[in-house]
């Protein structure tokens, strides 16, 4: 069953099906080597600010829609992250090409990971950074695993 919603929470409409033609989509892995990472906090159990930057090569940036998904390592507990006050620039960026806080229909999170929704205008920026409120460090001094940004996005009429 699938329902939606509008911003007000109430529900428009409900289908016992869903289908969705992603022919047009293409899905991109940053290299985990080239992902940035800054915690407000590095003590453990901590609960901080947390920011990732990594570049984007020219094609992803022609993308007409997309989601950036964030897996993050299961060591860290994203359910204190506030996904209305998610923050980046680049593929998240407004109009006139600032920082922009994500509104809350334009993000979701599930288990360990985090998706934004990007790309909504034409940017030429090469450099991403999204800026996450309220991870929380792994309880315990470890190394963890890694980070994973996926790129989801469309292409358009190309």
């Amino acid at each position: 069953m699938v329902k939606t919603f509008d911003i007000f929470s109430n529900q428009i409409d409900e289908s016992e099906s869903f289908s969705l033609n992603t022919s047009s989509f293409l899905k991109t892995t940053i290299d985990h080597g080239s992902i940035e990472y800054t915690l407000g906090s590095a003590h453990p159990g901590d609960v901080s600010p947390f920011e990732l930057s990594f570049e984007i090569d020219e094609q992803i940036s022609s993308f007409e829609d997309c989601f950036i998904k964030v897996t993050f390592p299961m060591e860290f507990n994203i359910s204190q992250v506030n996904l209305t006050s998610i923050r980046g620039d680049g593929l998240l960026a407004n109009e006139a090409g600032d920082e922009t806080t994500q509104l809350e229909n334009d993000t979701f999170s599930y288990e360990n990971f985090i998706a934004v929704r990007g790309c909504k205008y034409e940017t030429d920026a090469k450099n991403v950074s999204i800026k996450f409120e309220g991870l929380k460090n792994p309880d315990l001094a470890v190394n963890t695993s890694a980070f994973v940004i996926e790129i989801f996005g469309n292409m358009g009429d190309q």
